[in-house]
């Protein structure tokens, strides 16, 4: 996976055919372009375009088609509500498809099985996306579909007219979907609809930069960056899911309602009316029968959908960063970084006990946060009437996220990057004070002892076993996009086991990242490692991987509970 780039973009997407042994020609990583054909000849140009968009308009077709049958006709509405089965079957197709077209370059390029497969995850998507509509009057879809239609057609448009090069923005969007994310993660603990609609306003928003961002990088010419002509297959699934996913976010703009209640479908077993809804799109609905005695934070809005191919779901770590970002000199051809050497006992074991020491600062802090607000009610009581704090907590979390994230400096010269990790910290730390206090104490400190008893398991064995687990970037990462994937359809059909599937699945891919970020730590025999500059960014790594099994944890403990 190249850093910065668009969710599914992989570097043989960006690498043309013609005399490889893959049948692509060389490509030159200095000029992004591709020796062995002029892509800028107006004939490969004009083809390769034409061909993506007949592809992406029989797509879209084939979505309107689905919707508009199970919307109106009612035989198939009800047989569907009837054979909750095929929704699995669908979702089953959607992933293995996504997998193998994200994975494979070979069956990408080739037809007929390109087709095949695209067709198959095509279908899929579309019997999805008519389910979700179906939770919504025939008015509000046709709405969404014009304003859609509007939205997307102009931005084609300015993307094909406009001077500027939305190329060169691939790191910033990544970025931007990750604080997306970050904060739908926070905020599905406060259901509510003003925060739905800013959430969902947000998501249209990246994903009309997405939308420009994509049809300028199959549009090749002068921009920066550009895709094979033989990817058309893949240029038309990225922009089928820009366009699926505006679709999606704008109908929960317009009806934010349905996004709580599932439109007609059943509410989710064990709901206690005297809690606030349920939790808004993006994740599987919150876990049932919370209790009804407590704290109660402020009825802050839900968050919307996070359709298509989002970002990393729960994934809150920031981007990789790319060639010479870790500040030694960077070998593209060996991928390492020249300077120092890190196999080092003394640089290893100093960085490996830096990193350490940090994390655990961190995680002493967020402990004290849980546990003021487990134990102290005054406090509970307090932070329930004054809500600006969580939207305080939040700006500082997102801000100092970003700065971590996009500026290197900031990460790594002291004092400023102590400064703006601690911050960091204590934001995190009271939101998910303000999180747990919706479990019990018992429930809490259960999943505090099972997250730590998993994570020095983990922590030991990534130190100790022999597989290498940091060649497993790019798998994880498509791991993470399905997770998220199934979050965003599963909302719409509420149910305990639901949850426990989407919160399994969701502790046992971070578990795994645990591992995979242990061991870019530990650097040695392992193929990738992370600059000793960067022991911020390590532990902010680790710290965002113990957060997130512990909110997955804590979900199953929540839902097992009847």
């Amino acid at each position: 996976m190249q850093p910065g780039m668009q969710p599914g973009f992989h570097s043989s997407a960006f690498a043309p055919s013609a005399g490889s042994p893959d049948g692509y020609s060389p490509y030159d990583a200095e000029s992004a372009t591709v020796k062995g054909f002029d892509f800028n000849d107006q004939t490969i140009r004009r083809g390769f375009i034409k061909k993506v968009y007949s592809i992406l308009t029989l797509q879209l077709s084939i979505t309107f088609v689905f919707v508009a049958f199970v919307m109106n006709h009612e035989p198939t509405r009800l047989w569907v509500r009837r054979n909750p089965f095929m929704f699995w079957v669908a979702f089953l197709v959607m992933i293995v498809t996504m997998i193998a077209i994200s994975c494979c370059g070979e069956l990408r390029r080739k037809a007929p099985a390109n087709f095949v497969f695209l067709g198959l995850f095509t279908f899929a998507e579309s019997f999805l996306v008519s389910m979700v509509a179906a939770s919504y009057s025939s008015e509000e879809v046709m709405l969404a579909f014009g304003i859609t239609a509007a939205v997307c057609l102009g931005l084609t448009l300015f993307a094909f007219q406009t001077k500027w090069d939305f190329t060169m923005m691939g790191g910033m969007l990544f970025t931007a979907m990750i604080v997306l994310f970050l904060f739908g993660l926070i905020a599905m603990f406060f259901p509510g609809k003003t925060m739905q609609l800013v959430y969902s306003s947000l998501g249209a928003m990246l994903f009309s930069f997405y939308l420009v961002y994509d049809t300028q990088i199959m549009m090749g010419g002068a921009h920066k960056f550009s895709i094979s002509p033989e990817e058309y297959v893949f240029a038309a699934l990225c922009l089928y899911l820009d366009v699926i996913n505006i679709f999606l976010h704008i109908l929960s703009i317009i009806d934010p309602n349905q996004a709580y209640y599932g439109g007609q479908y059943p509410q989710q077993p064990g709901y206690n009316p005297n809690y606030p809804p349920p939790q808004q799109p993006g994740y599987p609905p919150q876990q049932p029968g919370y209790p009804s005695s407590g704290y109660y934070p402020p009825q802050q809005p839900g968050y919307p959908p996070q359709p298509g191919y989002p970002p990393q779901p729960g994934f809150v770590q920031p981007p990789p960063a790319m060639p010479g970002a870790y500040g030694a000199a960077y070998d593209p051809e060996t991928n390492s970084v020249k300077g120092f050497e890190f196999n080092d006992q003394s640089i290893r074991r100093g960085f490996i006990r830096k990193v350490y020491s940090i994390l655990t600062v961190q995680l002493l802090i967020t402990l004290g946060f849980i546990t003021l607000f487990l134990y102290h009610r005054p406090t509970k009581l307090w932070v329930q009437n004054h809500p600006e704090m969580f939207w305080i907590a939040l700006g500082v979390m997102i801000v100092t996220l970003i700065s971590m994230a996009c500026c290197g400096d900031v990460r790594r010269k002291a004092p400023m990057n102590f400064i703006f990790l601690t911050l960091f910290t204590l934001a995190q730390a009271f939101l998910l004070g303000v999180t747990t206090a919706n479990f019990s104490s018992q429930e809490v400190m259960l999943a505090v002892g099972i997250t730590a008893a998993v994570c020095l398991g983990l922590t030991l064995f990534a130190f100790q076993t022999k597989w290498d687990f940091t060649v497993m970037g790019g798998i994880l990462f498509v791991a993470v996009l399905i997770l998220m994937l199934f979050g965003l359809i599963a909302i719409f059909f509420p149910g305990k086991t639901i949850t426990l599937v989407y919160a399994s699945a969701g502790a046992l891919i971070f578990s795994i990242y645990l591992v995979y970020d242990t061991q870019m730590m530990m650097g040695g025999e392992h193929k990738y490692s992370i600059s000793p500059e960067e022991y911020i960014f390590a532990a902010l790594n680790l710290y965002l991987d113990i957060v997130n099994i512990f909110l997955y944890i804590l979900t199953i403990i929540g839902a097992s509970r009847d």
